[in-house]
């Protein structure tokens, strides 16, 4: 008796297994945000070993079954060679900017000998490319196929590709690279764009014999940025004499302090203040091609060693910080919604999960409304989906004006939004969702191409933590019910549920 059912539990089991199995592989196929991680990390993680053109063909050939995955077609890697020619490369970097996918009907008009499984002009290309062409990557799908997240992610791998075969292209395929460079190479892997200068101003002091160091830069806002390794603190010039200090200045090379210009009375005031501070070089050191940036230092190394290691860190440091800024830039990416600029679903439930563990362990409510617009479909089928996406587009806009600093608001999907209200009660939930709710129904939304403006209504739902559910799940469930209480009732309206859900 036992061996049959034995057999049977068994078979289940299995079964089981084999569905968990199929389910995670599937999901990990189609996860886009998780195949860029696994991208960017393969390729930070192994930056630092790769030495000749050679190491670097065979590291993005590594990259291929990942970005299968994420543009969901086939894609080839043709490094140039005897096999695959090209046979006018500068006009054909003419016609790509950084990273910009090309249809593949280009590749044909300038490559001398192409081998014929790469033969179909459709599809698209992208240039692994710098001061020359190393590569050519061929996406079996044309760019309009690819979504602005694939194309963003195809086109800043491409850059740094391009940017790391030119660093090795300058140097012998064995050369040991100096101890500077392998130590910028490793604060590629940073995320923070502060600290990421604090560690290159100290490998600046470290590889200088500084006994003293400030390195000053211009931030993307146009504010300036002070990191100082063993030095007083001074104050920061005005940023627009910065920008005039070190406008004729070669990056990397040192100058006396008497010897910069000090045509004013305030850079010459400045200057003395670095004499003051036992400073007695500086040179240009921007961190980004459109950033301003000095290096100030005291070294008793030797002037024409402290020289060498200044202009070959100049020069790395910008593709150091451009890489952070580009991982960074990946990582908004995956968490925000294209078209709205609003997070994501999968941000929201992340963030959704962290905010309600904060409000039990303090003891605090927590709401969640869910709303939706009421005649999406409608704006649709009369003025086009174009006309569609402007209003998703523009309420995304009104929605990140409206809400409170500590709020998050998100897309949900289509054309539904939720807005997680840290230490919100119910009061404070039926004010915000009255006020919202009237605000969207007096907004004019313009439709452009000519096609005026309409407007639209909302119909929210909302739920408090703790008291309409206990978990994340069932929260949503309560705001969900809710919002479908506010359509049944005849839309533009909002509701709360009538009891827990739990």
């Amino acid at each position: 008796m036992g061996g049959p059912l034995v057999d049977i539990l068994l078979g289940v089991l299995l079964l089981v297994m084999t569905g968990l199995w199929w389910h995670q592989r599937r999901r990990r196929r189609h996860d886009p945000v998780g195949t860029e991680a696994r991208l960017w990390r393969q390729l930070l993680s192994a930056a630092p070993l790769r030495r000749s053109l050679a190491d670097w063909h065979e590291l993005t050939a590594s990259l291929l079954p990942d970005l299968r995955t994420l543009v969901r077609t086939d894609v080839s890697y043709l490094p140039v060679s005897s096999q695959f020619e090209l046979s006018d490369e500068q006009s054909l970097i003419a016609l790509d900017s950084p990273g910009a996918l090309l249809p593949g009907s280009v590749l044909r008009a300038h490559v001398t000998t192409l081998p014929s499984a790469q033969a179909a002009d459709s599809g698209s290309l992208a240039l692994i490319a710098g001061d020359t062409v190393y590569g050519v990557l061929v996406i079996a799908a044309p760019p309009a196929a690819l979504d602005p997240r694939r194309r963003e992610v195809i086109s800043q791998l491409v850059r740094t590709l391009g940017r790391e075969c030119d660093r090795v292209a300058t140097s012998s395929a064995d050369a040991t690279p100096r101890r500077g460079s392998s130590m910028l190479l490793s604060l590629l892997r940073s995320t923070d764009a502060h600290r990421l200068e604090i560690e290159i101003a100290r490998v600046i002091a470290r590889e200088t014999n500084a006994g003293a160091l400030l390195w000053i830069t211009e931030t993307d806002s146009g504010q300036l940025r002070r990191m100082a390794v063993g030095a007083e603190p001074v104050r920061l010039p005005a940023v627009n004499d910065l920008r005039w200090l070190t406008a004729d200045l070669e990056p990397g090379v040192p100058h006396a302090l008497p010897d910069l210009p000090g045509e004013t009375p305030e850079i010459r005031r400045w200057i003395d203040d670095l004499h003051a501070a036992e400073l007695t070089q500086a040179a240009s050191f921007p961190p980004a091609p459109e950033r301003s940036g000095l290096v100030v230092l005291r070294t008793d190394g030797d002037p024409t060693a402290v020289e060498s290691v200044l202009r070959q860190l100049a020069t790395e440091v910008q593709a150091v910080v451009e890489n952070q800024a580009t991982v960074e830039r990946l990582q908004e990416l995956s968490i925000t919604d294209p078209l709205t600029g609003l997070y994501n679903k999968r941000y929201f439930l992340l963030r959704l999960e962290e905010e309600m563990v904060r409000a039990e362990r303090y003891g605090r409510s927590l709401s969640l409304i869910i709303f939706d617009l009421d005649d999406l479909k409608g704006i649709n089928d009369s003025h086009g989906h174009l006309a569609g996406d402007a209003v998703l587009s523009q309420l995304g806009t009104m929605l990140k004006q409206t809400i409170r600093a500590i709020d998050v608001v998100a897309r949900y999907g289509g054309d539904e939004f939720c807005v997680i209200m840290p230490e919100a009660d119910m009061a404070t939930s039926e004010g915000f969702m009255q006020r919202l709710g009237r605000e969207i129904a007096e907004m004019d939304i313009r439709l452009g191409g000519g096609e005026g403006s309409v407007r639209t209504t909302i119909s929210l739902g909302a739920a408090i933590f703790p008291y309409h559910a206990g978990s994340a799940e069932n929260l949503i469930k309560a705001a969900d019910m809710a919002l479908y209480e506010a359509k049944k009732a005849g839309r533009n309206d909002y509701r709360l549920p009538a009891e827990p859900v739990d």
